[in-house]
């Protein structure tokens, strides 16, 4: 692993992670290699493909993690710019929660098949993921993705949310 540590490294640095997280993918790494390879002649044998591939499946793993872990006000303020300006005060904060607080009322009001896909996709995953992560087709999430952003515009129009033209 010693011989690879550099290019483990390199791959965490291209997917934008920090220091901290980069020192995460080089323990992931291990971690899994040594979970699959418990021989340490197997390990010893392993290509720099195998080892890169790895690191990139670790890099994407923590950036999702991250995601995830981010909050709901976190989450919309990254889809509504304007509210997420730094010289924000308590006002300006309380308004944002509430009108995180609105939106995901609102998203819990979908379907269930559509509120998961919504969700998802609201967090910052993509078609793909979303498919992956539910096991189901990706024609299907595009369908449940379609009809669920449909249905969630209606309802947050109805409550007074959405573009000016919109409301006007």
């Amino acid at each position: 692993m010693v011989r690879y540590r550099r290019m483990i490294l390199s791959v965490g640095f291209r997917h934008g992670l920090g220091e901290s997280d980069v020192d995460e993918v080089l323990q992931e790494v291990r971690v899994r290699i040594w979970n699959i390879h418990r021989v340490a002649e197997t390990i010893q044998s392993l290509g720099p493909s195998y080892v890169y591939q790895t690191a990139a499946s670790a890099s994407v793993d923590i950036l999702r993690r991250r995601r995830a872990a981010r909050t709901g006000v976190e989450a919309v303020a990254e889809l509504t710019p304007n509210l997420a300006s730094g010289d924000r005060g308590p006002a300006a904060a309380l308004e944002e929660r509430e009108f995180a607080d609105r939106i995901f009322a609102a998203v819990d009001q979908l379907p269930d098949s559509r509120r998961a896909v919504v969700r998802m996709y609201l967090a910052g995953y993509g078609r793909r993921e979303i498919a992956h992560a539910l096991a189901c087709a990706e024609t299907k999430v595009r369908n449940l993705l379609h009809r669920g952003l449909v249905e969630l515009r209606e309802r947050l129009v109805r409550e007074g949310i959405g573009p000016l033209e919109v409301l006007e």
